[in-house]
C-alpha cells in the first residue's frame, strides 16, 4: 500500500511543481516535499525486499487484489466519470479526451513510472498483475528505474514542452493586454 499512494503523492507533487514555474516558495517546498517522499519510497521498496518471495499462494493473492483493485482506483477517478456524470456530460466525448489530453497522460506517466518497477523489484508484479497492467496500459513502465536506483519522477518531456509554450504564451497574452 505504501508504495501504491507514496507513488501517487509524487506524481501529484510533480504535477505541481511542473505548473507552478512562476512560484519560488512553491517550487522550494514541493522540491523538499518531494525528495522525503522519494526517501520514503526507497525506504519501502527497501524494507520490504524479498518479504513476498516466502508469501502462502493466499496472501500473495490478497496483495494482488490489493495493487489491481488500487491501481485501477488510481487510474480510473482521473478520468472523472463521476465528474462527467454529474455534469452531465456526454462520456463518450470526454473519457477519450481525458485519455488522450497530455496533461493527464503525463500525470499517468509520472504515477505508473515509479509504482510499476518498484512493484517488479518487490517481486508484485506477477502474471496476474502483469494481465491487469497490461490491460491498463501500463505495463510499458516496467523496466524503468525503481525509486531506489533513482528516487526522482521526471515529468514527460512532451509535457514540460507544452506547459512551458502555454506559460510563454499566457506572458505574451499579459504583455499584449498590457500595453494595449
Amino acid at each position: 500500500m505504501q508504495s501504491m499512494v507514496e507513488g501517487l503523492a509524487l506524481a501529484a507533487f510533480g504535477m505541481q511543481k511542473l505548473m507552478m514555474q512562476d512560484e519560488p516558495l512553491i517550487q522550494d517546498i514541493t522540491t523538499r516535499i518531494m525528495g522525503d517522499e522519494s526517501r520514503h519510497v526507497a525506504f519501502g521498496v527497501l524494507s520490504l525486499e524479498g518479504l513476498y518471495a516466502d508469501m502462502t499462494e493466499s496472501e500473495l493473492r490478497e496483495r494482488e487484489d490489493f495493487i489491481i483493485e488500487a491501481t485501477h482506483l488510481m487510474r480510473e477517478r482521473l478520468m472523472m466519470h463521476q465528474v462527467f456524470d454529474r455534469l452531465g456530460w456526454p462520456k463518450d466525448v470526454w473519457i477519450p479526451w481525458m485519455d488522450t489530453t497530455p496533461f493527464m497522460k503525463g500525470f499517468r506517466q509520472m504515477l505508473f513510472s515509479k509504482i510499476v518497477p518498484n512493484l517488479k523489484r518487490l517481486g508484485l508484479l506477477t502474471p496476474r498483475v502483469r494481465e491487469a497492467y497490461e490491460q491498463l496500459g501500463i505495463l510499458q513502465y516496467e523496466n524503468l528505474a525503481d525509486s531506489v536506483e533513482d528516487p526522482d519522477v521526471a515529468p514527460p518531456e512532451e509535457l514540460v514542452k507544452l506547459l512551458m509554450q502555454f506559460m510563454s504564451d499566457g506572458a505574451a497574452a499579459q504583455q499584449a493586454g498590457g500595453a494595449a
